[in-house]
């Protein structure tokens, strides 16, 4: 056919593609359970599109757990269901195994045909498999009213008051709508055994800075807290969330350790920690005020929000495993923000939002602030130190457009490009267009598609 005209860019798009597919930026998921008699043992899933074979354990790239037993091919998942296989690993003769090395483990292998082998951290907990609960959790009646002695039910005045005092609970707690939900200060829950609570009411949380109320897992699988539906703002003030998890129930699973669904949230002195989820808090379609707060250790996003609208005030985000301030679609104001030490990015505004800063300090990361995929992001008063990237503006998703950032007062010290952006997309500080034309720029961010 002499009129057939063959595209070099065609092929050049397949050939990124086929790099994509074999380089997602996680192919599996790995919990460990338990390690003793000279070995370990671990859950491992395949969450990829291609079937996976196991090669071994490594600690800091240099001592080896050998493969024991179990299955070392490992299918991808069927129908959006993962299933976990149980593989165990024996601890080199010359280490002497302790829970605290656990971070620095990495599971090894390799998409089957390939000989590039790649490794994942170990999620250092036990993963809790769906069969926790019988049935599909999210419609299981409520269990509110069964006998709950830490409780006080006023059906009258439709009040449920949680008794002050330490109280383990060890079966998930569902609370229906049409309540309000009222803990005293001083009371200490601690979730037990995959357990968390789930409420359709509105949430009263009222400590005080000698007696704050804490949400604790003391074997660290209580799956933290989730709010739905409930239309009357949840306060809490002075209240500590340490070591939770996201909730992980048949047919049912959250991203966040705490989760705000279509229910605003007023925050007041209230500590983050330790959380061991995708998001430490996710808020969706919510609005929020948040003040004087403290995210800290949290193992990826400290704070992420969907479709929502609020404030952040007066508040320090340190230890953060990925982004420490991620929002999509979401009109956000942040005003005297500190961030120390974040795994990607310190503010992250993506899927049309729009962010509005004063004041913001943020110290050590791999993106100080970027605005992707038709966001917004004006501020004045930023200083970005030790990063990769100071500011970063780019398109990510083929389905929204170029990003925006304008911004004054900037101070950056140690970062080794100050500013990335992309074409079409438009940086200005101080009212001065600052020029580039990189072409994408999110492959160079992330080769790996991370």
């Amino acid at each position: 056919n002499p009129f057939y005209h063959l595209s070099r860019e065609q092929l050049y798009n397949n050939q990124e593609e086929v790099k994509r597919m074999l380089n997602p930026r996680q192919n599996i998921k790995a919990f460990f359970q338990e390690g003793n008699a000279g070995e370990i043992k671990l859950e491992i899933g395949n969450i990829g599109i291609f079937p996976l074979e196991i090669v071994d354990v490594a600690y800091n790239n240099t001592d080896v757990f050998r493969f024991i037993s179990g299955n070392k091919i490992i299918q991808p998942k069927k129908s959006g269901a993962i299933e976990y296989q149980k593989i165990n690993f024996n601890i080199p003769s010359n280490l002497k195994f302790n829970n605290s090395l656990i971070n620095d483990l990495r599971v090894r292998y390799k998409i089957i045909g390939s000989d590039d082998i790649k490794n994942e951290t170990i999620l250092p907990w036990a993963y809790v498999g769906e069969d926790f609960l019988e049935g599909d959790f999210i419609r299981q009646t409520p269990t509110v009213f069964g006998p709950l002695d830490f409780l006080e039910i006023d059906e009258i005045n439709r009040v449920i008051k949680i008794k002050q005092g330490i109280w383990t609970i060890n079966k998930s707690l569902i609370i229906p709508k049409g309540f309000v939900v009222e803990f005293k200060e001083g009371t200490v829950i601690d979730l037990i055994n995959g357990a968390m609570i789930i409420s359709y009411s509105n949430l009263q949380f009222i400590g005080t800075q000698q007696n704050p109320i804490k949400i604790i897992s003391s074997d660290g699988t209580g799956q933290g807290l989730a709010v739905i539906n409930s239309k009357k703002d949840s306060v809490f003030e002075y209240v500590e969330f340490r070591g939770l998890t996201s909730p992980s129930k048949e047919n049912w699973e959250l991203t966040g350790a705490l989760t705000f669904y279509e229910s605003p949230i007023i925050f007041k002195n209230v500590i983050v920690s330790g959380m061991k989820s995708e998001d430490s808090i996710n808020l969706i379609r919510t609005n929020y005020k948040i003040t004087d707060s403290l995210f800290e250790n949290c193992f990826s996003d400290c704070f992420d929000n969907d479709f929502g609208e609020g404030v952040i005030k007066n508040t320090f985000f340190e230890g953060c495993g990925n982004d420490c301030i991620d929002v999509s679609g979401a009109l956000v104001e942040l005003e005297n923000i500190k961030i120390n030490s974040s795994g990607d990015k310190g503010v992250s505004s993506g899927e049309k939002s729009h962010v509005v800063f004063e004041d913001i300090s943020i110290n050590k990361g791999y993106i100080g602030i970027a605005s992707k995929d038709q966001s917004i992001v004006e501020g004045t008063g930023a200083k970005i130190s030790n990063t990769k990237y100071g500011l970063a503006v780019y398109q990510k998703k083929i389905e929204y457009g170029p990003a925006e950032m304008k911004l004054a007062d900037i101070e950056m010290s140690s970062v080794e490009e100050e500013n990335l952006i992309e074409k079409s997309s438009k940086l200005s500080i101080d009212e001065k267009i600052i020029l580039d034309g990189e072409e994408k720029v999110y492959e160079r961010l992330y080769p790996g598609g991370g």
